[in-house]
């Protein structure tokens, strides 16, 4: 068996966008013009026509809609989903690009995008993630030779572990890790299993499992919708009416992000009211990041009453264009009350719980030991407190880790170490194609009872795979972490023996973790779950169940009932459903990579090269170099951090200036102390 000690992978880089390393993710068309990033905010000239919060639509969207759609309005832009993206993705990849000529670089031509998890809404819960995936690659059309996705946290997971190398994870023992990616668009969740291995690659092997996840629509555009509704309602004059009000929200809530020429046919009071609730959302996201800013004790016993106020002008009568404004306030008792009432106990919670009652069945008894967080929303940080509160019993003193950083960045940097350990593994990665729920069948035969029954692997390679089948539950198809390397393409086939043939129909239901086909939201296939049998079908004892999986995550299952007069098989074809599993796009060593955050509210770009990686491999092999890197660790953080600078730093340019600056860092902190001892 094949052993490797892979590198430190410290030099992660993130490309600068607009003098930033995070940009907003909105645009602004000027005409049809259109501007990205900071760049869009500042040309914007009303807050109706700044473009934000569309990412999510691009798994609502029908795959093979065109991505642009006429406007009856001359220099007039209206665009789905799909547009969007690619106009967002073609203005920030022209700066990326011209950024890397000024270095010497050309623009990678592989790309790696954090994606969400598999996304479960009621009004559509079927091929989320599929289309998603369907909707970047046609986004991003032909600039690139291999697009690839990685779930967002499983990104996080390889920062902690391999990129900022945190000592508690980073250590040579096993972990079982809960990871926490809240973001502005989605909360998403997942329990990691990693290996005692470390750094160590065994060949065809991985150093971490997926286990259990799941991902809501809840992130910090959710919370601003919430705190905007409540000061609206609070501040309405007398006379205007909450069910106008409400249908006006509804409205907003499927249009956010309407062109010139459907603000056109909007009347005077609706036109009105749109201008004023978006400009009120800007005004609280502004108010949001204020307040948590402010606060330096995260207590959920601290007295937060009137802290940090804040005051937000709220229209008196939003359908009027020139109404009153009247002070409404925020400030961090208010915000709290909300987090803790609305978003942790209706929504967080049931997510987190979820995910472990998920794993638990792969964990096999073991505890959570270390909590990982993220995304941009995860800054207000009454998580740490309401997990240690509500989950202590899941829990059961598992370790939080928060990086003393930007949490909006983590994402962009664990791309960064996933594309650099792809370079030393030649493709492989650790999370690709790889499933991260248990995948499970019940079924139902001409209107009788649900069973849920052994399912017997047919194929020699899925046999191979799963080296202890006794221990697999009746009713799994693929257990969590279940590698499908290989085996994209190919029908996979297992056989189960029901307590009678389905004679006149079969009911199927593909479900995540879960034997409940009542459990919606653990339903894989709610649209499509009954097959009519052929007439005159001659049953064998046991049927056959045939899936075959596209490196989407699309799945196409079969049946096959016997044999009819003519010995050939006797089957039929269901609708295909999005499994939840990672990208399974062929394994292709490249030498450059881009690693690209795309993100609800803000997104963020990384780049590696393989003179990084080589650099990384020779910094790898020399002791000083791996002190240096352990001391990041362990001094404070005025002098950890531009230490940190210097080590990733590859460029040889710049490491002179961000050599002296951690020189200097060393010694203002070393100044410091030394004035402390002596005062």
């Amino acid at each position: 068996m094949a052993v490797t000690k892979l590198p430190f992978i410290s030099a992660v880089r993130l490309a600068p966008i607009d003098e930033s390393f995070v940009v907003p993710t909105c645009l602004y068309y000027n005409g049809c013009k259109p501007t990205a990033g900071r760049e869009a905010r500042e040309q914007c000239r009303s807050p109706e026509f700044l473009i934000e919060d569309f990412k999510l639509d691009l798994g609502r969207e029908e795959v093979g809609k065109a991505s642009i759609r006429p406007s009856a309005v001359e220099h007039s832009s209206r665009r789905t989903a799909v547009g969007l993206a690619k106009d967002f993705f073609d203005q920030i990849l022209a700066k990326i690009s011209h950024y890397l000529e000024a270095r010497g670089e050309p623009l990678p031509k592989r790309i790696l995008i954090a994606e969400p998890l598999s996304l479960v809404e009621r009004e559509n819960h079927e091929g989320w993630l599929t289309n998603y995936r369907k909707s970047i690659r046609r986004a991003l059309g032909s600039t690139f030779d291999e697009v690839d996705f990685l779930p967002e946290p499983f990104a996080v997971f390889q920062y902690y572990r391999y990129g900022v190398r945190h000592p508690v994870i980073a250590e040579n023992r096993k972990h079982v890790a809960l990871v926490l990616d809240f973001g502005g668009g989605t909360f998403d969740v997942s329990v990691i299993e990693t290996t005692k291995r470390g750094d160590i690659r065994i060949a065809g092997g991985s150093n971490s499992k997926p286990l259990g996840a799941k991902s809501i629509a809840v992130g910090g555009y959710y919370i601003n919708r919430l705190l905007a509704e409540d000061l609206l309602f609070d501040s309405m004059a007398k006379g205007v009416d909450k069910s106008d009000v409400r249908r006006a929200l509804s409205f907003f809530n499927e249009n956010r992000n309407p062109d010139e020429d459907t603000l056109s046919r909007l009347n005077d009071r609706q036109r009105a009211f749109f201008r004023h609730y978006k400009l009120l959302l800007q005004n609280v996201e502004r108010a949001k990041v204020a307040i948590c800013n402010g606060i330096a004790n995260w207590s959920l016993a601290a007295d937060l009453s009137g802290l940090m106020p804040y005051q937000i002008e709220v229209p008196a009568d939003p359908f009027e264009a020139g109404s009153a404004l009247i002070n409404g306030k925020l400030d961090a008792g208010k915000l709290r009350k909300l987090y803790e009432e609305r978003i942790w106990a209706q929504k967080l919670k049931e997510a987190i719980s979820t995910t472990i009652k998920r794993a638990s069945a792969d964990l096999r008894g073991q505890d959570i030991d270390v909590v990982l967080l993220s995304g941009g929303s995860s800054n207000i940080r009454w998580l740490r407190p309401l997990m240690e509160r509500d989950l202590a019993k899941v829990m059961k003193g598992a370790q939080t880790l928060e990086l003393s950083g930007d949490f909006a960045e983590i994402v962009a940097k664990g791309l960064a170490t996933e594309c650099a350990r792809r370079n030393v593994t030649e493709g492989e990665g650790d999370f690709r194609a790889v499933t991260y729920n248990r995948l499970c069948l019940a079924l139902r035969a001409d209107g009788g009872q649900t069973e849920i029954r052994r399912l017997i692997p047919v194929n020699e390679a899925l046999r191979a795979r799963q080296e202890d089948a006794s221990s697999i539950d009746d009713g799994v198809l693929l257990p969590s972490a279940s590698s499908l390397r290989g085996l994209v393409g190919q029908p996979l086939r297992w056989k189960v023996r029901l307590q009678s043939p389905p004679k006149r129909q079969l009911e199927y239901f593909f479900m995540r973790s879960s034997f409940d086909p009542d459990d919606i939201d653990s339903l894989q296939n709610p649209m499509d779950r009954r097959v009519q049998t052929p007439s005159g079908t001659r049953f064998q004892q046991a049927i056959q169940v045939e899936l075959t999986v596209r490196e989407d995550g699309t799945a196409e299952p079969r049946f096959i009932y016997g044999q009819n007069a003519n010995r050939q098989e006797v089957f039929v074809t269901g609708r295909p459903f999005g499994m939840d599993m990672t990208f399974a796009t062929s394994e292709v060593p490249g030498e450059t990579y881009l690693g690209f955050d795309f993100g609800t509210s803000t997104s963020a770009c990384s780049f590696v090269s393989s003179r990084d990686i080589q650099l990384v491999e020779d910094r790898s092999r020399s002791p000083a170099w791996r002190d240096l890197s352990d001391l990041v660790a362990e001094l404070p953080y005025p002098a950890a951090a531009p230490l940190a600078s210097y080590i990733s730093e590859t460029d040889e340019r710049s490491r002179h200036e961000r050599g002296r600056e951690a020189v200097e860092a060393m010694l203002t902190l070393a100044a410091y102390i030394s004035y402390s001892e002596y005062c």
